[in-house]
């Protein structure tokens, strides 16, 4: 056998060559050749007309990427590092060594707490730069002028390189593949071809260099356009030019909203230590708990307590001590802010998801509803602390809340006709995507109000309230769509949905929904981590989580998470006693329904081996815990039930217990009745019961090993 490796790179004789090798000869020939690159017509033959078999490889996914990442570093990878190494690599497996090679060198990426971070930006060594294409040392200057600009604006409009007198350039790089198409806000546009020549070229920028081109671009981007503040910001902290606080700390927020957590601290210390104050603080706060770093964001915000007290942010400053007091499972100290009187203004909103994760649902229901009457969430601006409040809130029991209207038409009024209103579970789209339509909302509806909203309807799915959980998520979802998009504040409408989902029979896609959620999350660990956990806690499989929330366990301070990790990891080992010492630990910080459900599977998993006695014990004990909460069922003791059916077989028995027919199951399924009462009959056979009502009484969630 010959092997060619870069077969591209051969003389036309040698390639000749090899083309007779194969043809004449009968040799047999293993060849590379790089995607993109011209290769001789000899070398093209070998597949065209010599017959040999051409495998063309893809990139890899992020996934693998991952996997080559943690083989090559030896220890696990922390979430934006997993996403920065795919992205800069673009799954070329021999980019990716380099980068992590170079990374490792240069003192980029670290170990930190079991995990590989990046701290610093990865400049390419020299030896990836020759990996890349040589292509780039040849650029006029005109052309490497136009290629830096596309790379610091990625993707750059037409408009705008016409603009700079670099259009021509640009085209000619891209006919050379340099530079690809990318459509943006003001048309066509560019990219760079791959994410790797942006990094080569942006890193052999001189400093003087990137300052010209900052300030031409300065000069031409509008800096009200969206992204544009934040690019412009950093650049002038990068030049090392004078920034407004006020400007550093708007851009932390900035970054924080677009799932950038890492420049969102760069920007909000550098607002620090230019004396920006309670806002400057505020907004790195906000920064360093989105990465799980509540130790840290904590004695900033001591600091600045004196600022804080009496002013027009004392609401944002209290929910973010409040919040970081619950991460580190000190809720006494979380209690004890609330009740102080020279921070507690306008604390209901805050009041309500502190109580909620404790349990105390009626308590959490009274605040919930006077801020909403109120309209006290206002102070809360930053998009973080919106998202965060939905991040501490746990499902409580609360009664009906009606909706204002202002025309005909309500969502309750369509579920009494026999119609059921979009839910979360209804594809194509969802109320926030579509906009408002015929279920009305408040007659002065709010951004502001989003997370009570989603707070009640979260509430009510645990409380068995399926129909009043469905319209405070539409009026969640509806008043999310009508602020521009923010995928922070996009969480807390989702985390809704999930629990409405499961409420409405249909885990499996409640499971899914969860999964995206904590894939959205980006480098927000303790979002993600919440998300994972929510996914378990709708009946999703404990091995597809558990490895990832033991990761969040070790990256953070919080010990919720550690006990998000435990519980994953217990069930996913069928471990009884562990899950019992899990419940102990909910407890013991006041998420009662957590405890409740860790409870519960602690009694099946001792009923899966034969200890009944144990198994009452527990039972008794998630009974206890989850009627303290006035939860209506576990929808994770249902799901768990219903483990050996199919998708659609559990997603039907779960409508049987909700009391539907089979004519309205076939309705809102948009099945036939017959295919309905098909499944019923085959679910019923596969629990070893007689009829529905049997099939109700074994999915009735208040008894947790009933059946099992």
């Amino acid at each position: 056998m010959v092997v060619v490796d870069d077969a591209h790179w051969l003389d036309p004789a040698s390639s000749a060559l090899l083309l007779a090798l194969v043809t004449r000869h009968h040799v047999r020939v293993l060849a590379t050749v790089r995607a993109g690159t011209p290769a001789p017509d000899a070398v093209r033959a070998l597949w065209k007309d010599a017959g040999l078999l051409r495998l063309d490889l893809e990139p890899l996914g992020q996934d693998a990427t991952t996997d080559m990442a943690v083989r090559l570093l030896g220890a696990p990878v922390e979430r934006g590092t997993q996403r920065w190494l795919w992205q800069t690599s673009a799954g070329n497996p021999l980019f990716l060594s380099e980068l992590v090679r170079s990374g490792v060198e240069r003192g980029a990426l670290v170990l930190e707490r079991g995990h590989w971070r990046r701290v610093a930006a990865v400049p390419p060594a020299e030896r990836l730069l020759d990996l890349l294409d040589e292509r780039i040392d040849a650029l006029t200057a005109a052309e490497r002028r136009a290629f830096a600009l596309v790379a610091l604006t990625e993707p750059a409009s037409l408009e705008l390189l016409a603009r700079l007198d670099a259009f021509d350039s640009a085209r000619s790089l891209e006919s050379r593949g340099l530079l690809a198409g990318a459509p943006t806000a003001a048309g066509a546009g560019l990219r760079v071809g791959h994410p790797l020549y942006g990094e080569a070229v942006r890193a052999s920028l001189r400093a003087t260099e990137a300052r010209a081109l900052h300030r031409e671009l300065a000069e031409q981007l509008d800096p009200a356009a969206a992204g544009n503040r934040l690019r412009l910001v950093s650049w002038a902290l990068e030049d090392g030019q004078p920034v407004e606080t006020s400007e550093l700390s708007e851009g932390a927020e900035a970054a924080l909203a677009a799932f950038d957590p890492e420049l969102a601290i760069r920007l909000g210390r550098a607002a620090v230590d230019a004396g920006g104050g309670l806002d400057a603080t505020l907004s790195l706060a906000s920064a360093l708990r989105a990465v799980g770093r509540f130790g840290e964001a904590e004695q900033h915000l001591r600091a600045v307590e004196a600022a804080a007290r009496g002013g027009p942010r004392i609401t944002t400053y209290l929910f973010l001590r409040v919040g970081n007091a619950w991460a580190l499972g000190d809720s006494a100290q979380a209690r004890a802010l609330l009740a102080r009187r020279d921070l507690a203004r306008d604390s209901e909103a805050i009041a309500a998801a502190l109580y909620s994760y404790e349990g105390r649902h009626r308590e959490a229901v009274s605040s919930a509803r006077k801020a909403l009457a109120a309209d006290t969430t206002d102070r809360l601006r930053s998009p973080r602390s919106q998202a965060d409040m939905a991040s501490l809130c746990s499902a409580s029991r609360a009664p009906r809340w009606s909706c204002s209207t202002a025309r005909s038409g309500s969502p309750r009024a369509s579920s009494r006709n026999g119609r059921w209103p979009r839910s979360p579970c209804s594809p194509p789209s969802t109320p926030a995507s579509s906009g408002p339509s015929a279920a009305t909302v408040s007659t002065n509806p709010t951004p502001r109000l989003v997370p009570p909203a989603t707070t009640l309807a979260a509430a009510r799915a645990t409380a068995g309230d399926v129909e009043g959980a469905r319209e405070a998520w539409e009026t969640g979802a509806r008043l999310l769509g009508e602020r521009p998009p923010n995928p922070l504040a996009r969480t807390l409408v989702d985390r809704a949905a999930v629990l409405v989902c499961a409420g409405e029979g249909d885990p499996v896609r409640a499971r899914a929904l969860a999964l995206d959620g904590a894939r959205a999350a980006g480098e927000a660990i303790m979002v993600e981590g919440e998300m994972l956990h929510l996914h378990l806690r709708v009946g999703g499989d404990p091995k597809h989580v558990a490895s990832r929330l033991e990761q969040i366990a070790a990256a953070t301070q919080a010990p919720m998470a550690q006990l998000w990790a435990r519980q994953a990891t217990g069930a996913r080992d069928h471990d009884a006693a562990a899950l019992a010492a899990v419940a102990s630990g909910y407890e013991q910080i006041g998420a009662r329904i957590y405890a409740a459900e860790a409870a519960a599977q602690a009694a099946i998993a001792h009923a899966g081996t034969g200890n009944r006695d144990a198994a009452r014990r527990q039972e008794a004990r998630a009974a206890r815990l989850a009627a303290g909460c006035g939860a209506g069922g576990l929808t994770l003791v249902a799901t768990m039930r219903t483990s050996g059916l199919t998708a659609r077989e559990q997603q039907i028995t779960r409508l049987v217990a909700l009391g539907l027919s089979n004519a309205q199951i076939a309705e809102r399924l948009s099945l036939s009745v017959r295919t309905v009462e098909s499944h019923v009959y085959r679910a019923t056979t596969k629990l070893g019961v007689r009829d529905r009502t049997a099939l109700a009484a074994l999915l009735d969630t208040r008894r947790v090993t009933a059946g099992t």
